[in-house]
């Protein structure tokens, strides 16, 4: 096996793994999408000896992300679930990180929704309800023709909302990473990890626990493979649309996030059946249809791009030891809402494994240990 330590692609190469010392770590993190790339922060943060492998991670599912947050969900404009919490954690982390790399990806602004009925309006108005506590409130204004979304009777509005841009906080932590020696760029096979008094071997690295933060890829590791994680295919559209308000997402079936110089990425789609990871002709359709149906300019396709999502069944993250290898961990199952969901629940990965907390049933992957022993 090779194992290739980066200087962020300025490689210093090792051709023969078992010629080399044997490195020390606390943990090997596998995968640098978001969910590894947000808990590798969290992990060298508090001190941990850390170790991240990329995993092929350039063509992930996070490299495509919109990177939308939003506290008020579904079809009935709920709050979205442990808002109070998520919210203001995922806001102070990315700002961290922001200031630890000398970067900006975290975009906080509100999200503009188009009302189309009187239903909708009620239902709205009821939501407008939230009181302070929750920190969350949504208002409605009236119809405006000079809005460049479609809005016969009235738009809402949310605050504690807005993106991250999730191609660039990749990138810089990963440059981050790497200038601390702590990056490797290979692909990783879990038949070549070996246990040894309670502790992982993997080429020239020793750690207390490997945790895998594969996304999709779980389906291909042995030691996880028997997980209820649904992966589902993505699309979304970079367009151009001329005039638009670059301070604000649209939001109705699509959203509409501002990339800068008139562009915006648009999405997304929702497929459990697909053969690959490529855009589709039906998922273009789709989204140029919705579109439509959005604003009242016109617009240009600049780039289709697709991407694979893992989805747990429960729709909530999933955490914890191996059922048997209690020195292998997961993090995964955050869907769409990892940009979210990653930064409060890899903290709290974080203390489970220092010993200091006990993770909550809805959250801890052993309330699926059931799938295993049906598995095995």
């Amino acid at each position: 096996m090779m194992v290739e330590e980066i200087g962020y692609f300025g490689m210093l190469r090792n051709d023969d793994a078992a010629k080399m010392e044997i490195r020390e770590m606390d943990y090997l993190v596998v995968g640098a999408g978001l969910a590894g790339t947000v808990l590798a922060h969290q992990l060298l943060k508090r001190g941990h000896k850390t170790i991240i492998v990329n995993n092929g991670t350039m063509q992930a599912a996070s490299m495509v992300a919109a990177g939308l947050y939003n506290p008020i969900t579904g079809k009935k404009f709920l709050k979205t679930w442990k808002s109070e919490m998520l919210f203001p954690f995922m806001a102070d982390f990315y700002r961290e990180i922001e200031q630890l790399t000398q970067t900006n990806f975290f975009y906080p602004m509100p999200i503009e929704v188009p009302i189309d009925s009187a239903e909708e309006h009620n239902i709205i108005h009821g939501r407008s309800a939230y009181n302070d506590e929750e920190e969350i409130k949504i208002f409605i204004k009236p119809a405006d023709e000079k809005l460049p979304i479609k809005n016969a009777l009235g738009v809402f509005y949310t605050n504690h909302s807005g993106f991250v841009d999730v191609a660039a906080f990749l990138k810089v932590s990963w440059q981050y990473f790497a200038s601390k020696g702590c990056m490797v760029d290979t692909l990783f096979d879990p038949t070549e990890v070996k246990f040894k008094n309670n502790e992982v071997l993997w080429g020239n690295i020793k750690a207390k626990k490997i945790i895998f933060c594969e996304g999709y890829r779980f389906a291909q590791n042995p030691f996880f493979n028997w997980l209820p994680i649904i992966p589902t295919k993505g699309e979304v559209l970079k367009v151009q649309i001329a005039k638009g308000d670059e301070d604000k997402i649209y939001r109705k079936k699509v959203f509409l996030i501002p990339n800068g110089n008139e562009q915006y990425k648009c999405g997304s789609t929702y497929r459990w059946d697909f053969d690959d990871d490529l855009p589709t002709s039906s998922g273009l359709n789709e989204l140029t249809q919705y579109l439509e149906d959005l604003i009242k300019s016109e617009y240009l396709v600049v780039e289709h791009l697709a991407g694979i999502r893992p989805a747990s069944k429960d729709r909530k993250p999933i955490l914890g030891l191996h059922p048997i290898y209690s020195a292998l961990a997961m993090f995964n199952g955050l869907g769409s809402k990892g940009v979210s969901m990653a930064p409060y629940f890899a903290h709290q990965l974080v203390l489970f494994l220092e010993g200091q907390i006990t993770l909550e049933r809805e959250i801890n992957i052993e309330r699926h240990y059931k799938y295993f022993t049906n598995h095995a």
